[in-house]
């Protein structure tokens, strides 16, 4: 099981939305990512990313959040959260 670190940002996003329970709820079912299954939640794996970093994108409605997946250390750290127009900028 992943341990999932959020940045600072993300959680301040993640508390201002009104539906922050459910976010809250999905992104801690990310705990259970291994890559290939995707946990009935819409993640895709981002590409154009680096070789040595293994991003993905998990949606949430109209809501993205980017993250990366440290194997090693068996963390997955939440990057970005933003709105999908927003996000990829």
């Amino acid at each position: 099981m992943y341990s999932v670190e959020v940045r600072r940002k993300v959680i301040e996003f993640i508390d201002s939305l009104p539906n922050s329970n459910l976010i809250r709820n999905k992104i801690r079912d990310l705990q259970k990512f291994k890559g290939k299954e995707r946990l009935n939640l819409d993640i895709e794996k981002i590409r154009g990313a680096k070789k040595n970093q293994e991003l993905f994108r998990l949606r949430i409605g109209e809501i993205r959040f980017i993250f990366q997946v440290l194997k090693s250390e068996k963390i997955i750290w939440i990057k970005a959260a933003d709105y999908r127009g927003r996000i990829y900028k």
